[in-house]
C-alpha cells in the first residue's frame, strides 16, 4: 500500500528551483556543443608540430669570451672567500639580538635623541 504525502512548496523555493533548472541546462547545452565540436573539428592528427632543431655551431670567438667570462667569475669567487676569511677573524660576537637588528636594519640607539621632543602625558 503506497502512502502518499503532501508537500507545499513555496513560491521562493519554486522560483530557486527553476532558476536551478535553468543554469543546470544551459551547462548541459554548453558542454553538448563543445563534444560536438570536438567530434566534428578537422584535426586529425592530435600531436604537437615539432620543428626540426636548429644546428648551434661554437666558433673560436664564443669559446674564448666564454673561457674569459669563466675565469672572471672565478676570480669574483676566490675574492669573496678571501674577504669572508678576513671577516671570519674580525667577527665580534654579537647576541642573537644584535644579529637580528642588523639583519632587519634597525638601530635601536637611533631613536634616543628624538624621544626627548616627543610630548609628555599630563598626570
Amino acid at each position: 500500500m503506497a502512502h502518499s504525502v503532501n508537500v507545499r512548496i513555496s513560491s521562493t523555493s519554486r522560483l530557486i528551483g527553476k532558476r536551478l533548472l535553468t543554469v543546470a541546462l544551459a551547462v548541459i547545452s554548453q558542454v553538448r556543443s563543445f563534444v560536438e565540436l570536438n567530434r566534428t573539428s578537422n584535426i586529425v592528427n592530435k600531436t604537437m608540430l615539432r620543428r626540426k632543431p636548429t644546428r648551434i655551431e661554437m666558433k673560436i670567438d664564443d669559446i674564448s669570451e666564454w673561457m674569459a667570462v669563466k675565469k672572471e667569475i672565478e676570480s669574483k669567487k676566490q675574492s669573496a672567500e678571501s674577504a669572508a676569511q678576513h671577516a671570519d677573524l674580525q667577527t665580534v660576537h654579537k647576541t642573537r639580538r644584535d644579529m637580528v637588528n642588523e639583519r632587519i636594519g634597525y638601530d635601536p640607539t637611533a631613536g634616543r635623541e628624538t624621544t626627548a621632543a616627543l610630548p609628555r602625558p599630563l598626570h
